[in-house]
């Protein structure tokens, strides 16, 4: 009550700050007396405060988010008959018998697929997202086509050819650190790891004599480990020569192999630079040949039972010494016979990979 005994009108309190709707809603809200609170006014379409805030989202509500993306999306409609192929009898086709496709049923791939590359990830699949990441950095338009997770296989559609082209020329393929193998598919071409099994490979002629340091001699060095591709251009300004091979993963990689010219005679090293990790036993991505443990295992009973050890294996033993005892100087006790027979077997893949003679 005011001094006169005349009633004042009570001050309304603000809504809570809280929301971004209270404010908005005030302008709402008809003036109502002192006694009244807040909770309880009504707006003029007959709601009251507390049923418009209690409608509206808060500022810190989580916003909804979109469905993640699965791998198994794309086949959930993979068994719906009026999406696939209307498919009639073939007459002439016998059990037991081979079948014969006539020429008139076989198309281009461009006209059944369209513009594609197929992509094999070295390692496991990276994930949907990591591969979603990789087509934005080509800058085009490019869809993936959905295949079997087991077989490791990813396949790209452009839209035209000159877009498939530009994102193969691109060298840096890579989702997650993982390297993406890419390959525009051929007629004889299998959904399978073995197209990428000849890859080019950049490989070190180690100590190459003088003589032969010209495009004859490096060419007839490099035909030996690979199909030749192309040199650096600096094999005669220093002591390294690089080449650029095709080479084919399939086959045990040749880390040396005998030299003859000119009434000499010497053994030509081999290094690989950024070879992908394929095993030739294992036909699978993901290691080499040098850390297959079924190799090593059977090379580890092969030196069990012959026990011997060579001039050739002496430093390897030592450094597997060195890395099991790394606290005790290499000596007579510093190495056990699981040593020796773990270097041993490492060394005897190393050779095994050398053709002989």
């Amino acid at each position: 009550m005011a001094k006169g005994g005349k009633k004042s009108r009570g001050r309304q309190n603000p809504p809570p700050a809280s929301t971004a709707v209270a404010a908005t809603t005030k302008k709402k809200v008809n003036s109502v007396p002192a006694s009244s609170s807040s909770s309880t006014a009504v707006s003029e379409d007959g709601l009251s405060v507390d049923d418009l805030l209690g409608n509206a989202h808060k500022l810190f509500d989580e916003m909804p988010q979109p469905e993640k993306p699965r791998f198994a999306a794309p086949f959930r409609k993979n068994r719906v008959p009026s999406l696939g192929f209307k498919l009639f009898k073939v007459d002439g086709v016998s059990p037991g018998d081979k079948v014969w496709i006539p020429e008139e049923c076989i198309r281009p791939i461009e006209e059944l697929w369209g513009f594609v590359l197929v992509g094999l990830f070295v390692g496991k699949f990276p994930g949907l997202k990591a591969v979603s990441n990789l087509k934005k950095t080509w800058g085009m338009p490019c869809e993936m086509l959905p295949l079997r997770k087991e077989t490791g296989l990813v396949i790209f559609r452009f839209k035209s050819r000159a877009d498939r082209s530009h994102a193969l020329a691109n060298r840096h393929h890579k989702a997650c650190g993982k390297k993406l193998l890419l390959r525009i598919p051929g007629e004889d071409f299998m959904f399978n790891s073995e197209p990428f099994t000849q890859i080019p490979v950049w490989i070190k002629l180690l100590d190459v004599p003088v003589e032969l340091r010209s495009t004859e001699g490096l060419a007839s060095l490099a035909t030996k480990v690979g199909e030749l591709i192309c040199s650096d251009g600096v094999a005669m300004e220093t002591g390294v020569c690089r080449v650029m091979v095709d080479l084919d993963l399939s086959k045990k990689p040749i880390m040396s192999f005998p030299v003859r010219f000119d009434g000499k005679s010497y053994t030509q090293g081999v290094e690989y630079e950024d070879m992908p990790h394929y095993c030739y036993h294992c036909k699978a991505f993901g290691h080499s040949p040098f850390d297959c443990k079924h190799l090593l295992a059977i090379h580890r009973k092969k030196c069990q039972e012959s026990k011997w050890v060579s001039f050739e294996t002496a430093p390897l033993i030592a450094m597997a010494a060195l890395k099991r005892h790394s606290a005790q100087p290499v000596g007579a006790k510093g190495i056990t016979s699981g040593d020796r027979d773990d270097a041993t077997a490492r060394a005897t893949v190393g050779q095994s990979c050398c053709p002989k003679g």
